[in-house]
């Protein structure tokens, strides 16, 4: 969940340049494919899966790993997630899978190299984990809240020893805090550029929405913006019917 880090931040801050931020996301960045990091972990994505899937089929009833790919959250369908794939059981019910293979750990022991990545930890029990401040954690809860489910898989892959597996809880009150960031990003700034505008995306530049609902928030400062508005001017301003205030 990089976007926790990369647009939410931003957003909040008057004069934040976001421009491009936004084109990355909607035109998508450069092609990666050809660092050996990328390349090794695309290429050994189904080595993970399928390691996942023999190692784990022991511990449930009618274990199955199916291929998936984009989930988008019902209404509010500009928040999505990518997944490895859909594990379901008749013990544990749904739950996405997000699997890794860090090429710095390639084929050596999890166990024994998990201190060489930057996204492992050992808890205060002895055990490995995934850092919960780490952007794969956020990528997790995003996955957890666009499929409804209560947890996640997490694997990680090296081509050596056991495939190391967390289940990951899902945390709805942080998730919460994010959805109402990604929100407000998103109809204060990505639905501008898809509708052309060209605003230097401050606060001041927009009239700020005054509905009773916005001020029983303490939401005055910011920017109402959403893509099925209705558009006019006032002078040389350009107005945008807030609908951030609804309950969408």
């Amino acid at each position: 969940m990089a976007v926790n880090n990369k647009v939410v931040e931003p957003s909040r801050r008057k004069g934040a340049r976001t421009t491009p931020l936004v084109e990355g996301l909607v035109k998508g960045g450069p092609s990666l494919s050809h660092l050996p990091a990328k390349a090794w972990g695309c290429k050994h994505e189904q080595d993970a899966v399928n390691a996942f899937k023999s190692q784990e089929t022991v511990n449930h009833v009618n274990l199955s790993v199916e291929q998936a790919g984009l989930f988008v959250k019902g209404s509010l369908s500009y928040i999505g997630a990518t997944l490895d794939a859909v594990v379901r059981c008749e013990c544990h019910g749904s739950a996405p899978l997000e699997c890794k293979c860090p090429y710095s750990v390639r084929d050596q022991t999890i166990q024994d190299s998990f201190k060489k990545t930057d996204f492992l930890e050992q808890a205060e029990s002895g055990e490995m984990r995934l850092k919960r401040n780490h952007t794969y954690f956020y990528q997790i809860q995003a996955q957890i809240a666009v499929t409804d489910t209560k947890f996640g898989y997490f694997c990680v892959w090296t081509g050596n020893g056991p495939t190391f597996v967390e289940v990951i809880e899902a945390a709805p009150e942080w998730w919460k805090k994010v959805e109402q960031n990604l929100m407000f990003f998103f109809k204060a700034y990505v639905s501008q550029y898809l509708e052309g505008l060209r605003c230097s995306h401050t606060a001041q530049h927009i009239p700020r929405c005054v509905s009773k609902k916005m001020k029983s928030k303490g939401m005055l400062n910011l920017v109402c913006v959403v893509i099925h508005a209705t558009f006019g001017y006032i002078g040389n301003v350009h107005y945008i019917q807030c609908a951030l205030c609804l309950d969408t």
